[in-house]
């Protein structure tokens, strides 16, 4: 079970294929296929546990939002921010097939609890929205419906200097 003490929770360093980088110029060695990762906080030992079809393209974005202080879980911002981007490692907890990465993920999930406390991850469901159609593809919208959207954003100094769609 996950140890704070320890660097790593155990289930990540008996994986035989465990692969460790710390930030940019280790991604050339990231595989680029799909499998899941971690993310690690050295600092606070938290872990954040993720899928990815390309490991490598994942973990380029994590990087590029991280920088940008962009990212879209505040969390793991946060605590970038705080103690910089030595401080975080990627390790390749396993390679899977692309139809498997749900189940791993969840598998990773279940076992290292890495939530409020002991992690960054939001979701206990591994379930993502990725790769799904948008429920609003293909539809109109009302005259209306556009004029209550517009009234909504009159005003907003968000969008200055943006020509509006």
């Amino acid at each position: 079970m996950y140890n704070r003490t320890n660097e790593l929770p155990s289930a990540m360093r008996q994986h035989p294929r465990a692969v460790q980088r710390k930030g940019l110029a280790h991604m050339p060695s990231l595989p680029r296929t799909s499998g899941i990762y971690c993310i690690t906080c050295n600092p606070t030992s938290k872990i954040y546990i993720g899928s990815s079809v390309n490991i490598y393209r994942r973990w380029n974005e994590h990087l590029r939002d991280l920088r940008r202080k962009d990212h879209c879980n505040q969390h793991l911002q946060h605590a970038w921010d705080k103690y910089g981007e030595s401080a975080f490692v990627i390790t390749v907890l396993e390679e899977c097939g692309k139809e498997y990465l749900t189940r791993c993920e969840q598998h990773y999930l279940d076992t290292l609890s890495p939530f409020k406390e002991r992690g960054f991850n939001i979701n206990p469901s591994a379930e993502s929205c990725r790769g799904r159609p948008s429920p609003m593809k293909g539809r109109k919208l009302s005259p209306r419906h556009i004029e209550i959207l517009a009234a909504s954003v009159r005003g907003s100094k968000h969008n200055l200097g943006r020509k509006a769609s």
